[in-house]
């Protein structure tokens, strides 16, 4: 992909309503190349695989296929990228089922210098997509058991992106395929 191409395609992604900036990173899996080169999948979530549809913006979507249990009643995606300076992150998860299926994302960035950047967590929105769009600088910042300033520490280099997705303890499908759709991720 030429670099004029690639300007093209960040700008089309970004539309006009979006910060002008182009992301540093941003990955909508529409790209032949395998996700699990560069993903883990832990815990309760069990499978992944990219879908046409629903899609918000890229024209594919990571389907996440859980699996939760009363033991663990969380799935981690882990996602590795070559290090880079970043300011906000932006993304759009989808929730198809109903009400009674309460699940929290809690997304956390690690930098170079091993300190954790965590935005505050959110419940996903029932039968619709729930939008993150975070400031860094706006982030829980921990390394350790220290809880340190984020607005003192300027721009992090993150390698690595770790989604927490939590369910309560008396969750109704406990065992049952559970499924949840990443449309992409940007990072300004």
């Amino acid at each position: 992909m030429s670099i004029k191409r690639r300007e093209i395609l960040t700008a089309a992604f970004c539309g006009a309503g979006g910060i002008l900036a182009s992301p540093v990173y941003f990955n909508f899996f529409g790209s032949p190349v395998r996700t699990d080169r560069y993903q883990r999948n832990t815990r309760d979530l069990v499978s992944t695989r990219v879908v046409k549809k629903p899609s918000l913006r890229g024209g594919h979507s990571l389907e996440l296929t859980f699996r939760f249990s009363a033991k663990e009643r969380h799935g981690n995606l882990i996602w590795d990228i070559a290090a880079r300076q970043v300011k906000r992150i932006r993304f759009s998860v989808f929730n198809p089922n109903d009400s009674g299926f309460e699940i929290k994302l809690q997304p956390t960035l690690i930098d170079v210098q091993r300190r954790s950047w965590q935005p505050k967590a959110q419940i996903l929105q029932s039968e619709q997509w729930t939008a993150f769009d975070v400031n860094l600088s706006d982030c829980r910042v921990t390394q350790g058991k220290d809880v340190l300033a984020a607005s003192s520490l300027g721009d992090p280099v993150v390698f690595h992106m770790n989604f927490k997705f939590e369910v309560p303890q008396f969750f109704p499908q406990f065992g049952e395929p559970v499924n949840l759709f990443f449309d992409g991720w940007e990072l300004f």
